[in-house]
């Protein structure tokens, strides 16, 4: 029996149909919508070797982002409570960069040395707008000061970090030097 060559390339057609219409049904070979939400409490970043290199969740209580070097510490974080924060880290367990905002306290910038201790420090408040800038090398310091009442200050700081000198204006523009 032999079939001829239309009907051997109906037939041939009808099969391929078939499967193709089938795949189709199936949803065989075509990409899924990815899901509307997706619910987790973290998200964990590790390297080819499985070392953890980030995470994104909830952590220690807060919403945050971690990213952390080859040796496992952080060195960028932000976390969002109810006071945000962002800190770069640097070479020691301290923040060398961290940025701040409360509700309460205002917000903060703060550049900090090895030791811990802020070399230069912006903080705008209900209280005050002030800049500070430290050498603690020498436990010297600046102070600038703008406070809602109008009133301007500069004040500086010894070795030994007492308050020696300051110079405030008033708001009706006289000095009051103490």
């Amino acid at each position: 029996m032999s079939i001829k060559p239309q009907t051997a390339f109906f037939l041939g057609m009808a099969a391929a149909g078939g499967i193709f219409g089938f795949g189709m049904l199936a949803g065989a070979g075509l990409p899924k919508a990815p899901p509307a939400v997706i619910d987790a409490t973290g998200i964990r970043l590790v390297d080819a070797g499985g070392k953890l290199r980030g995470e994104w969740g909830v952590l220690d209580g807060k919403v945050g982002f971690r990213l952390l070097d080859d040796q496992s510490k952080a060195r960028i974080t932000m976390s969002v409570g109810s006071d945000p924060q962002f800190v770069i880290w640097g070479e020691s367990k301290y923040p060398a960069i961290a940025m701040t905002q409360s509700k309460q306290d205002g917000t903060e910038i703060c550049l900090s040395g090895e030791d811990k201790k802020p070399q230069v420090q912006i903080i705008t408040s209900p209280r005050a707008v002030q800049a500070s800038i430290y050498h603690f090398a020498d436990q010297v310091g600046l102070n600038i000061q703008c406070e809602p009442a109008g009133h301007i200050g500069v004040l500086g700081y010894s070795k030994s970090g007492k308050r020696v000198w300051d110079y405030f204006v008033r708001d009706e523009g006289k000095p009051s030097p103490k």
